[in-house]
């Protein structure tokens, strides 16, 4: 008869402690890597530890140097911790990123409603340019977009935006992200900035009904709904801003020669080569741009 064979405890009756990798937000990604993880911190002592209980805060401000934490009593103070767990080794592997906080579900009008209504874009493209012409005098429209490209083996990240009252541009910016993400990270960041700018505006423009006019229907769909963990920053500031002012979504599809768009896509590419990031979580890699270096 066949025998299965299970590994044994350490001590009889006593069960065998978890790796720690169950609860990691990156644990079915480490589980493949184990083999290739050493001693100490990865990465020359330049990585966060992080581990499945950490509160995600920053012991440095966004582009300082991280180092291990320092041995503040007893034998070896004033030196450098060693990792002493799989996890705290593991976590060095990582680039740091900001950690998705737990929220109750959000859901708001349309959430469960497609954003393109079921017909193609260029049906879409020419009702959107009727309902904009049609728009009253008053309203504001932020028209975003994201751009993502290589150049001489260089990946670049990027947004624009545009804003409009009455048919004509009041505002626009661009900017650039760290690089270890995606063109989804760059519509969500894009969208924000664009709003943050009108609502910074003067009181009798951020206080008319406001339009986020959005090409990417991943993001209209965490904006309605629960924001994605990338980049749920951007996505969160908006959700709080929707609950204050008079704020509505509209699919506006991308290339179709819709003016905001086009205006926004032009920004976007220029933002991407931007020299420096945006301060703050857009200087960040995002959890979309590390799945991509490890998958």
């Amino acid at each position: 008869m066949a025998h299965r064979h299970t590994r044994q405890n350490s001590l009889p009756g006593r069960p065998r402690r978890p790796s720690g990798l169950e609860d990691h937000p990156y644990g079915h990604t480490l589980q493949g890597r184990r083999h290739s993880v050493g001693g100490g911190y990865a990465g020359g002592g330049q990585a966060t530890l992080r581990t499945p209980h950490s509160n995600g805060r920053r012991s440095t401000p966004p582009g300082a140097q991280d180092h291990p934490p320092i041995i503040t009593r007893g034998r070896g103070a004033g030196s450098r911790q060693v990792a002493k767990t799989k996890v705290q080794r593991l976590g060095g592997l990582f680039p740091q990123v900001l950690r998705p906080t737990l929220r109750p579900p959000h859901y708001t009008h349309g959430c469960r409603v497609d954003p393109t209504g079921g017909v193609d874009k260029e049906t879409a493209a020419a009702a959107f340019k009727t309902w904009w012409n049609d728009l009253p005098p008053d309203d504001v429209t932020i028209f975003s977009d994201g751009s993502e490209q290589y150049h001489e083996r260089q990946k670049y990240v990027g947004y624009g935006y545009a804003i409009y009252q009455n048919r004509k541009q009041i505002g626009s910016g661009s900017g650039s992200i760290n690089p270890i993400s995606h063109v989804f990270d760059a519509e969500a960041i894009g969208a924000w900035r664009g709003l943050q700018h009108t609502l910074r505006m003067p009181q009798e423009v951020r206080s008319q009904r406001l339009w986020m006019c959005i090409d990417s229907t991943s993001v209209i769909w965490c904006l309605r709904a629960n924001a994605s963990a990338s980049s749920q920053w951007a996505f969160i500031a908006c959700q709080n801003a929707m609950q204050v002012y008079n704020i509505r979504i509209k699919w506006s599809p991308g290339h179709t020669g819709i003016e905001g768009n086009e205006a926004a896509d032009r920004l976007a590419d220029t933002g991407a080569h931007t020299p420096d990031c945006d301060p703050g979580p857009a200087s960040l890699p995002t959890i979309s741009g590390i799945g991509s270096i490890f998958s």
